[in-house]
């Protein structure tokens, strides 16, 4: 019987998948993608002062930002930071060096998802684990009284290439399981999918962002009217302040085991 990852409820998806990732202390881990390193945090805590986290992203800049946090764990060597575009092949690592890899809203933008994926495969030691994840975009919902609209702004943003990406997905989170499976993984031995909810409009919420985000994009495109984006994002304030407002959307991952 297949098992799921996220059988257990709590809030915090970044624990939820590093937990899910299986860390135990003394590994190598390499954080693929890690942007200003949101999840070294969590894989540190699973390490437990034992092992070395690779953090590998194109950004300079976000890599910077890295060196910046954790000034003391690159010193005694515990972390590396190393500046490489993932979507290149091969990635500049040996082969059967990692025990554990995470992917975690990466993949869209890279147009060989497939060939990625087999390059984790190469990279990790016999029954070493990738854990790849992705929000799922046009999963997103509110509760917004332009419904029709919401629709819209949704499909929008996650129909939208931005400048920054090379390619784009919206809806790749559920097709991670599917392209594990079809991977040199030969399919993903746990999948699951985190609900995350938010009742709080704020700058540090994700929907508030995601609306944001949209707005932004609908903006640039002029296929809405300004004054009917600013109208529904004025609605979401309302809904808020009436504690009426709600915003999910889906988080998929898939787990693959290198065979033995």
């Amino acid at each position: 019987m297949e098992k799921d990852m996220f059988s257990y409820l709590t809030n915090d998806h970044i624990t939820q998948l590093a937990s899910a990732l299986d860390v135990v202390p003394g590994m190598r881990v390499l954080d693929l993608g890690s942007g200003s390193g949101s999840y070294l945090p969590a894989i540190f805590a699973e390490l437990d002062g034992a092992g070395k986290v690779t953090a590998v992203d194109r950004s300079e800049r976000a890599l910077s930002d890295i060196r910046e946090q954790y000034p003391e764990a690159i010193e005694r060597g515990s972390l590396e930071c190393k500046a490489a575009d993932i979507a290149a092949h091969p990635l500049p690592f040996e082969d059967n060096f990692f025990d554990r890899i995470l992917c975690q809203n990466v993949i869209e933008c890279v147009a060989d998802r497939m060939g990625l994926i087999n390059e984790c495969y190469r990279l990790l030691k016999p029954g070493g684990k990738l854990l790849i994840s992705h929000h799922d975009f046009d999963t997103a919902v509110y509760n917004s009284s332009e419904v029709e609209l919401t629709r819209q702004l949704v499909h929008g943003f996650a129909d939208t290439t931005q400048d920054w990406q090379d390619n784009s997905d919206g809806q790749i989170g559920r097709k991670l399981s599917g392209l594990m499976a079809a991977s040199y993984f030969g399919g993903p031995e746990k999948r699951g999918t985190i609900l995350i909810e938010e009742y709080e409009y704020s700058p540090r919420a994700y929907g508030y962002n995601y609306s944001k985000w949209a707005t932004d994009i609908a903006m640039k495109t002029g296929e809405l009217p300004i004054g009917d984006l600013r109208n529904w994002l004025r609605d979401l304030e309302i809904k808020a302040s009436e504690r009426n407002y709600y915003f999910s959307i889906c988080l998929m991952a898939a787990l693959g085991t290198k065979s033995r």
